[in-house]
C-alpha cells in the first residue's frame, strides 16, 4: 500500500492487520482514525477490532486492479457507497471559518486567492452538513473478502477542514484530475480529467462551486509531502482550478 503518513501496515492474523504508528501527530492521526472506523462502522469502510495508542487491527483487504477497473464507474460507486453509508449522517464537527482560514496560512503557496474565496465568494450555510470520511480518493479503494468496494483510511474533520460534504467531493475531483498518477507515477491511475457534476448525484451551484475550492485546497495541502517534480504539477493544478472560482 501506498502512502504518505509514515503509518505501518503489517498482518495481524490471518484475516486482520494492524495499522500503527510511533508516538507524535502520525501516532495520534492513527488513533484518531481507528476510532472514527470503530465509531461510524459500515459496509462501507474496513471493519476495526481495536484501537490503542497509535494503532488499531481492521480487516485484511486487497488491493483494487486500479489497472483494469472503469475508472468513471468506480467514481460512482464511491458517491453510492458514501451517500448511503457516510453522507447520510449527522455531521460531527461544524465548520469554522476563522479555524479554516488560519490554515490556509500553513499552505505552501500564495493563500491570497484561497482566502478571497473563501470570504467572500461560498455561500457556507448553503452547503450539506454530514458526516464526511475526509479522504475519499481512488487510491484509497480496497476490496473486502466478498469483493465489495471499501474506502480506508479516513481523515477526521475538523472545524478548519469540517464535515461538509464538499470537502468529501473536492478529495474525489482531486483524485479523479489525476493525483495519484503524478504522485506515484503508477500509470493504471491515469484520468481523462476532471469528471463532470452530475457523476456526484444532486449538487446546487453552491455546492459545485464549493467542492471545486476544496479540491484546489486538497492539491495545496499536498505540496509538503511529494517531491519537486510532482509539486509543479500540483502547484499548476491548482492554478487550473482557481481559474474556475
Amino acid at each position: 500500500m501506498r502512502g504518505s503518513s509514515g503509518a505501518t501496515i503489517v498482518r495481524d492474523t490471518a484475516t486482520t492487520v494492524l495499522k500503527f504508528a510511533h508516538a507524535g501527530a502520525v501516532g495520534d492521526r492513527v488513533h484518531e482514525q481507528g476510532l472514527w472506523l470503530m465509531r461510524n462502522e459500515s459496509p462501507l469502510t474496513p471493519k476495526v477490532y481495536t484501537v490503542g495508542d497509535g494503532s488499531y487491527v481492521m480487516d485484511a483487504l486487497s488491493e483494487l486492479p486500479h489497472s483494469i477497473i472503469d475508472r468513471e464507474l468506480l467514481v460512482i460507486q464511491m458517491v453510492a457507497g458514501l451517500a448511503a453509508h457516510v453522507w447520510s449522517k449527522p455531521a460531527e464537527v461544524a465548520f469554522d471559518l476563522d479555524a479554516h482560514l488560519a490554515k490556509l496560512d500553513t499552505l505552501w503557496c500564495n493563500v491570497d486567492d484561497f482566502k478571497n474565496i473563501a470570504r467572500d465568494k461560498i455561500q457556507w450555510d448553503e452547503l450539506m452538513a454530514c458526516l464526511t470520511h475526509g479522504d475519499p480518493t481512488c487510491d484509497n479503494v480496497m476490496l473486502n473478502f466478498d469483493g465489495d468496494i471499501v474506502i480506508i483510511d479516513p481523515i477526521p474533520a475538523t472545524p478548519a477542514v469540517p464535515d461538509l460534504k464538499c470537502v468529501d467531493i473536492g478529495k474525489m475531483l482531486q483524485s479523479k484530475a489525476g493525483f495519484e498518477f503524478y504522485r506515484y507515477g503508477d500509470a493504471s491511475f491515469m484520468t481523462n480529467g476532471v469528471p463532470y457534476a452530475h457523476m456526484f448525484g444532486t449538487m446546487n451551484a453552491a455546492e459545485w462551486y464549493a467542492a471545486l475550492y476544496w479540491c484546489a485546497v486538497h492539491f495545496a495541502r499536498a505540496l509538503p509531502y511529494v517531491p519537486s517534480d510532482v509539486a509543479k504539477y500540483l502547484e499548476r493544478e491548482v492554478g487550473r482550478v482557481l481559474r474556475f472560482l
